[in-house]
């Protein structure tokens, strides 16, 4: 498939097969926790509440499911700001450092890992964007700095110095 979507150059490409959401804020991981109290592991309520606001947004968005079994790729974009020791100080306060321009957001409480950023998200939308998340049969992902230019997705709308941070996903059937 073309970045539209599209088989080919020549077949059309209609945007209603494409659904997507922005979710502002600090996008975040796919996690569990040890050994609750009373058993096994568990999800930690932020993680609960976030792909809950994921969910949230795919209804909001006006989005129904997709059709139970239906092959779909799922595009998501995971947008960070930067921390403050990317950034000089002094009379170099607001410039960002040389060794930090194709950084891009790490570990722990930076940025996490990729997969894991995807799992929360494939979690949050079964049973609400598609029947389980076995359907996504293909996706591209990326996650980046507030204004830094995307390396993956680059096909998308140019990137704004001031864009808001959050996580961005498009779904739709192959």
């Amino acid at each position: 498939h073309l970045p539209n979507g599209s088989e080919s150059a020549s077949q059309p490409f209609t945007s209603t097969q494409v659904r997507e959401i922005f979710l502002p804020g600090k996008p975040m991981t796919w996690s569990r926790v040890g050994h609750g109290q009373h058993g096994p592991r568990f999800t930690p309520t932020d993680r609960r509440n976030h792909m809950s606001d994921i969910a949230q947004a795919w209804l909001d968005a006006g989005h129904g499911p997709f059709e139970r079994g239906l092959p779909l790729m799922m595009e998501a974009e995971y947008v960070f700001s930067r921390p403050g020791s990317h950034f000089g100080t002094g009379r170099n306060a607001g410039f960002l450092k040389p060794q930090f321009i194709r950084a891009r957001p790490g570990g722990g409480s930076g940025g996490g890992d990729l997969s894991n950023l995807r799992k929360l998200a494939e979690d949050a939308l079964e049973g609400v964007a598609f029947y389980n998340d076995s359907q996504i049969a293909g996706a591209q992902e990326e996650k980046r700095y507030v204004g830094q230019e995307r390396a993956v997705l680059e096909w998308l709308e140019p990137v704004e110095a001031n864009e808001p941070i959050g996580t961005r996903i498009r779904i739709w059937p192959l």
